[in-house]
């Protein structure tokens, strides 16, 4: 199970490869656009107001436990092990969990780096290799400009069991002087020699307003040079995408032929309202409708529903396929996102999944449920969860070089708890208070690097404070 821990963490990057629908942004792909043209916050881990911050300082994964519908299968937890004076996590690990004997063991050591705005510049991850006893070379990197735009990434996927890379690629970002366009070239890796040999790009063609106009993707044979793949024409209505139109090279006729043909609708707030997908006849010479997705928006302009229909040729005549219901709680914050499928016989919605939010009174994430729907039970059996855990830091007034440095692993804590702290720090006596606020334990730090151990402290949640000389640090931890 192990072998597929490194393509989880980077799943997201694995779309848009070979022929694939590419996705139009201005110059570069950014990861901070998508489809619906909605922002996605692409730095995860800090969160802060003028005077706190909140910091994550460990999640841990889990597997539905397979033999029991509501059981979880510890798997394996990211911890933050440094932090710059921003709070920026630069240092972090992945850690397999052993449930045979309670035994924690490494997996991927994760370095970051980031411009002055906070922004990350080099996201940098090394798998464990359990032969040598040393970190190994770069499994995932990133490169990113100071708007936040990739520029170039490497991803190969790690075999724990046998400490071997069993494949990967590359993928490097180019403006092209003086031109309308941007070559993304992607490089396949050669197993036996670790070397890389170019298998792919994407050309994009932009228009004044720097938005994608036009994208071609070709394949790369050192016999024949480039081969012709598929083409996408983009057209924009105030910005926002109107029409999307891909187009297949036809090896046999030497030509490009029609595939398939999207509209978008909006609506008047400029929420996308519809998606109407159609694809090409080429008996009839004509374009016929395939599938529709309708969005549907609550009073405070939020999607509350996504319905999914297909087109019956034979009836004439638009069928239900699928939903997604959504559900926010009382901050406004996204609680529960149901997915269900149109059953034919009986004519009604069934359930199929959905994916659980909870927040802390800070409106920040501490769990996410993903659940399967158990058709022969009737409920609802896990899948998978996140458990985040987080800390806060009192930025106003403090040094927040001192802040930022403080850092405690792994939360939660079956037996000791680490504490690193920069130099910055001149008070080291810290106090550990329970949650009703009595306080359980005083001690004296020394060095940059102390392990504190917890067998006299109960199970529950606790949290550390450091009084430095700008004001006080309180950091939270879970003695499980």
């Amino acid at each position: 199970m192990k072998t597929f821990l490194i393509a989880l963490f980077v799943v997201f990057m694995s779309t848009g490869l070979f022929a694939q629908q590419p996705i139009p942004g201005k110059y570069f792909p950014s990861k901070e656009n998508n489809r619906l043209n909605k922002k996605i916050q692409p730095y995860y881990g800090v969160y802060h107001t003028d005077e706190m911050r909140w910091v994550e300082d460990s999640n841990y994964y889990y597997l539905g436990d397979p033999a029991n519908d509501d059981g979880w299968i510890l798997y394996y937890r990211h911890v933050v092990v440094q932090r710059d004076s921003a709070g920026n996590a630069i240092n972090a690990l992945y850690h397999f969990y052993n449930d045979a004997n309670g035994a924690w063991s490494n997996a991927i050591n994760i370095s970051n780096t980031y411009f002055p705005n906070n922004k990350e510049h080099t996201h940098l991850e090394q798998p464990w290799n359990s032969d040598t006893q040393t970190w190994n070379d770069t499994s995932t990197y990133f490169n990113y400009n100071e708007e936040g735009i990739l520029l170039d990434l490497i991803y190969k996927t790690w075999n724990f069991s046998n400490n071997k890379f069993t494949n990967g690629y590359k993928r490097n970002y180019n403006m092209v002087a003086d031109s309308f366009y941007y070559v993304l070239n992607t490089y396949a890796l050669d197993v036996n020699t670790n070397g890389w040999y170019l298998t792919f790009h994407e050309k994009h063609y932009f228009d004044e307003n720097n938005i994608d106009t036009m994208v071609l993707q070709q394949t790369w044979s050192s016999d024949y040079g480039w081969h012709n793949i598929a083409k996408f024409y983009y057209t924009y209505d105030n910005e926002n995408l109107a029409t999307e139109l891909t187009m297949n090279w036809d090896n046999y006729l030497g030509q490009w032929v029609n595939q398939f043909f999207r509209q978008y609708g909006y609506n008047e707030a400029g929420n996308m309202d519809s998606l109407l997908v159609q694809s090409w006849n080429p008996e009839s010479e004509s374009w016929e409708n395939s599938e529709k997705f309708n969005y549907y928006y609550n009073e405070s302009g939020r999607i509350d529903s996504m319905v999914t229909v297909e087109w019956n040729n034979d009836q004439v005549l638009w069928e239900n396929y699928s939903r997604t219901i959504i559900s926010y709680d009382n901050n406004g914050n996204l609680n529960v996102r149901l997915i269900q499928s149109w059953d034919d016989d009986t004519q009604q919605w069934i359930n199929l999944s959905r994916s659980i939010e909870d927040y802390n009174d800070n409106n920040i994430m501490i769990n996410y449920t993903y659940q399967n729907w158990n058709s022969v039970t009737g409920n609802w059996k896990n899948n998978s969860k996140y458990d985040f855990f987080w800390s806060e830091i009192e930025v106003h007034g403090i040094d927040e070089e001192t802040a930022g440095g403080i850092t405690l692993y792994p939360n939660p804590a079956s037996e000791t708890i680490t504490i690193l702290t920069p130099e910055s720090l001149t008070n080291r006596n810290i106090k550990i208070f329970s949650i009703a606020g009595q306080p359980v334990k005083s001690i004296l730090i020394n060095g940059s690097s102390s392990t504190i151990n917890l067998d006299d402290i109960p199970s529950g949640l606790y949290f550390v404070k450091f009084n430095t000389n700008h004001g006080i640090v309180t950091k939270p931890f879970v003695k499980r």
